[in-house]
């Protein structure tokens, strides 16, 4: 769901530039940003910080009550 509303984001950023951002191209430009946030923040929220990826890239799982995972 997430790489499709990615890639959604691509062909309608491209559309407002070719048709000089006409407003409605715009609109929904800024709409689909908004929902990819959403999607973004809903995983975020239900992770919960249990998933972490590293700098070395490896997932670390932390208890459920750790909250230093906002790096």
């Amino acid at each position: 769901m997430g790489t499709l509303t990615v890639l959604l984001q691509l062909v309608i950023g491209a559309a407002v530039i070719e048709n000089s951002i006409a407003i409605s191209w715009a609109v929904l430009h800024l709409a689909i940003g908004t929902a990819l946030f959403a999607i973004v923040s809903e995983a975020r929220i239900y992770l919960g910080g249990r998933a972490v990826v590293t700098v070395s890239g490896l997932k670390e799982i932390r208890p459920h009550g750790d909250r230093k995972s906002f790096y």
